[in-house]
């Protein structure tokens, strides 16, 4: 209930108490039962009475009232406060998604430029190798090769024609004329060549431990080894 409206319901009450306070002082003095104080006495008695009950009636509206509005402004309160935590855990959740892409894209560029590295520092490690392989041919003769095996372990190249080839689970053993003039070196290539007898090849390896295997005339020979990891570094004219 409005404040008006308890003033007007207040206010009915009062002009209702008046008009039943006339007609019970009319009737007394009408039938001459009591004195005028004891009229008064009564009237003000009366008076009293019904200012209490519309006291006890006003009082519980204005506490509903009260209440009312403290329950709309406690509920409201309580949304506020929903609201403001619903922000935060957002922002939160924001943030910490922000924080997750950027920390995997940082992963992923230091992953990038790892691989990146990698890949510069094994075609590096080609080129040096090769360039080694290069001036180890020019300066180390067949016949130091054949010698001791004092060059184990460098890079090496070997050309010549094929003079034998043969395959076995995976790896290709080709005997290979070094020189042009019967000087063998037995090329073990890790995978497959088109390598066949008769073939001139460009091999580039490492050089390993001589080798000594039987003749077919029922005697032995030994020989340079040249260990090739990958068939790609054999060239087959």
């Amino acid at each position: 209930m409005s404040d008006l409206g308890a003033w007007m319901f207040i206010i009915g009450i009062f002009v209702m108490m008046v008009a039943v306070i006339v007609l019970i002082v009319a009737a007394i003095r009408k039938a001459n039962r009591l004195k005028l104080g004891s009229i008064y006495t009564v009237a003000g008695a009366a008076a009293i009475v019904i200012i209490g009950i519309i006291f006890m009636m006003v009082s519980p509206v204005k506490s509903n009232e009260s209440g009312s509005n403290q329950s709309i402004h406690t509920t409201k309160k309580s949304d506020t406060e929903k609201l403001e935590s619903a922000a935060k855990a957002s922002s939160k959740a924001a943030s910490e998604k922000s924080a997750s892409i950027k920390g995997s894209s940082e992963a992923a560029s230091i992953e990038s430029a790892s691989a990146s590295s990698e890949l510069a520092k094994s075609e590096s490690q080609k080129v040096s190798q090769a360039q080694e392989a290069q001036t180890n041919s020019q300066n180390i003769s067949y016949g130091m090769l054949i010698k001791s095996d004092d060059n184990k372990g460098k890079a090496y190249i070997v050309s010549g024609s094929v003079l034998q080839a043969q395959s076995d689970s995976g790896m290709e053993m080709l005997l290979v004329d070094a020189t042009g003039n019967g000087d063998y070196v037995e090329v073990i290539v890790n995978g497959k060549t088109n390598a066949v007898e008769d073939s001139t090849i460009t091999a580039q390896g490492i050089l390993g431990k001589r080798d000594t295997y039987d003749t077919q005339a029922g005697g032995s020979n030994t020989v340079p080894t040249l260990y090739v990891d990958d068939s790609s570094n054999v060239t087959v004219q």
